[in-house]
């Protein structure tokens, strides 16, 4: 049972990991989630060449990045740390300090909106991004060093504590709960912190902890 198990856990993921090459290709409405938290943006995200392109105050949202629009000559500037990034509307470059970067798409003036790559500066801020093609979902994933160090806890319950704190990526299909149950249990391994087992509704996830 549990060789068959493995087997169909290993097909769903190498199945979610083929099928994104293909969704990600498609333009269409998407949605952005940064340290779990849905962003509304007025002007709609989408992708465009298999890059996510988002309203300025998407990049508002991750943590640790200020940003700033200079109208008069269309250049986006964001600083990380002590990282200088710049980009100029409808240029497909970017300059990372002094150095010059090209860009998968430009950034652009839509709807007066002022619409930027959304990976390109997630990376350089040094956040994670991922792609769900299923739900058309985009996370983006910054936890701080203090939330991952309490996740590194010789307390074995103050670690999985710290575990269920960090942010979340979805990568496959959101699961069908079952009839009048939304209640949500966790289940770890003996001795683990990083691996989780939740159960809700009829389903079962299984959820691992990766650099936080």
């Amino acid at each position: 049972m549990k060789k068959h198990l493995e087997t169909y856990i290993l097909a769903i993921l190498v199945f979610a990991t083929v099928s994104g090459t293909a969704a990600a290709s498609n333009s269409g409405i998407i949605s952005i989630y940064v340290n779990n938290e849905y962003v509304f943006t007025k002007a709609p995200s989408y992708i465009d060449h298999g890059t996510a392109i988002v309203p300025l105050n998407v990049l508002q949202k991750i943590p640790g990045i200020s940003i700033t629009w200079n109208n008069s000559n269309k250049t986006v500037t964001i600083v990380h740390d002590k990282k200088t990034i710049q980009l100029v509307a409808g240029q497909n470059s970017a300059i990372i300090d002094s150095k010059k970067v090209d860009l998968p798409v430009a950034s652009l003036i839509k709807n007066g909106s002022v619409m930027v790559p959304l990976r390109f500066i997630a990376e350089a801020a040094e956040a994670y991004i991922a792609w769900n093609p299923y739900e058309r979902d985009v996370y983006v994933v910054k936890p701080t060093q203090e939330m991952i160090e309490k996740t590194k806890s010789a307390n074995l319950a103050e670690a999985r504590q710290a575990t269920l704190e960090l942010p979340t990526i979805r990568l496959l299909k959101s699961i069908t709960q079952g009839v009048g149950s939304d209640n949500k249990y966790y289940y770890f391994p003996e001795g683990k912190s990083d691996q989780i087992f939740m159960t809700i509704g009829n389903g079962v996830e299984y959820l691992e902890a990766v650099n936080g």
